[in-house]
């Protein structure tokens, strides 16, 4: 189980914190160490890169932080083996409802992404730094002996190992 894990389940046992498996919500019960809410105050947590909802939860002095689907999972099931992910059985990162969530092998999680076509390549995934056409003109670059991968590097701004895993083929396998 990740460290991280534990010291989530701590949180969860020692009340600073209580969730709504129904609602997927996550409420504050504590202002600080010492002083007890005389109300549940929500968690509203911020929106990772990657669109799931996160949060940071204060304890012994330092801060946990954690995803809500994560916290959720935990505090039914109290544990996450190695090698599992929590998956959002509808697709919807924000939708933190124990009954929308699944313990799956990352494997799992990775060949449903694909099937459901959210596992986005190329061009196509926002995070893209290279689109097909500089791709193939780093690749005719190359076979033209232009430059080794330190020079094209230095050219594209890009890491040598980049660099690489395009010459190679491990990454942009579907550009020709």
């Amino acid at each position: 189980m990740h460290q991280n894990d534990i010291e989530i389940l701590k949180v969860l046992r020692r009340g600073y914190v209580i969730t709504d498996t129904q609602s997927g919500k996550i409420f504050r019960t504590r202002l600080n160490r010492r002083a007890v809410c005389n109300r549940l105050v929500e968690i509203k947590g911020k929106i990772s890169t990657a669109g799931y909802r996160t949060t940071g939860i204060s304890c012994d002095g330092k801060i946990i932080f954690g995803f809500f689907h994560r916290i959720i999972w935990l505090s039914a099931h109290h544990r996450i083996p190695d090698g599992y992910v929590i998956h959002h059985k509808n697709n919807n990162k924000l939708d933190n409802r124990l009954s929308n969530l699944a313990c799956v092998t990352a494997q799992q999680n990775y060949l449903e992404a694909v099937q459901d076509q959210r596992y986005l390549k190329g061009e196509k995934n926002p995070a893209a730094k290279l689109t097909e056409k500089i791709v193939k003109k780093l690749r005719e670059d190359y076979r033209r002996k232009i430059g080794g991968c330190y020079i094209l590097a230095k050219k594209y701004g890009l890491k040598i190992c980049t660099i690489n895993r395009v010459l190679q083929k491990t990454t942009w396998k579907h550009v020709k």
